[in-house]
């Protein structure tokens, strides 16, 4: 019950209640607690649902069978992909994926040094990585992008035909905080002008998008080129990177 209490309204909390107790030579019982009112309604009517359920005949009733099998199951993300696309691919309603997943509450589910996982109703696992693997089109709407000196959140939201207030969403960034240099967030997919610049077919790119591709343990170049349809020398020039690659590095590839 103490343990309940805590979850409550604090560890800390009900440890001062404890202190003050001994203190006066009392019980550290939970009913001769001096808790707030609140916390003792919520211990007794959690035990007043399990009283409910163990007697429910006696209460009059009836509970419906819920089977003695897993529900879901996980799923291992090895590179970053929209949440909307997860729950199209897994044909299920962003509802359940939100219940199932309360820790991805931004639109992008990032993938950075590490892989992350999913869970997934059961009937719905194989639906998903079916989908996922002839999915051809790009995993993510939102690219990363690194901060530069004295740049304001203002400033990049205008570059990315944004507003300020998606940008913060996306990247939960707290409303009075400042970027800072080197930081990372996640902008809307668009082509930079210095690839502009540098690309022959500039005339082509605005029908381009991006994606990014993090790099995992026996990945080269040639390798990512040929999963991506492009090649070595557009994505050193995208990346501005030579033929040394390391675990957990963004590459931003472009596809038309």
């Amino acid at each position: 019950m103490l343990a309940i209490a805590a979850y409550n309204i604090g560890e800390g909390t009900v440890g001062k209640a404890l202190s003050r107790s001994a203190h006066k030579g009392r019980t550290g019982d939970f009913d001769h607690l001096n808790l707030p009112t609140e916390a003792k309604h919520y211990v007794y009517k959690l035990l007043a649902i399990k009283d409910i359920i163990a007697n429910s005949n006696k209460y009059g009733v009836r509970l419906r069978q819920v089977p003695n099998r897993p529900y879901f199951e996980k799923v291992k993300l090895h590179e970053p992909i929209d949440v909307p696309l997860v729950t199209r691919l897994a044909n299920i309603s962003e509802v359940e994926f939100a219940a199932l997943n309360p820790a991805y509450n931004r639109y992008v589910i990032k993938v950075q040094n590490e892989s992350r996982t999913l869970l997934l109703p059961r009937n719905k696992k194989e639906t998903f990585l079916k989908n996922l693997e002839t999915y051809q089109d790009p995993r993510v709407s939102w690219q990363m992008y690194h901060v530069k000196k004295d740049e304001s959140i203002r400033e990049i939201a205008e570059r990315y035909n944004t507003t300020v207030k998606q940008l913060k969403t996306i990247n939960g960034i707290a409303r009075h905080k400042n970027l800072t240099l080197g930081q990372k967030i996640l902008v809307p997919q668009v082509i930079t002008d210095d690839v502009a610049i540098n690309d022959k077919n500039s005339n082509r790119l605005q029908n381009y998008h991006a994606s990014v591709h993090i790099v995992r343990k026996g990945d080269t170049l040639y390798d990512i080129a040929k999963k991506y349809g492009t090649t070595v020398k557009k994505i050193k020039r995208w990346n501005s990177s030579d033929e040394n690659l390391s675990i957990g590095q963004k590459l931003v590839i472009t596809k038309s």
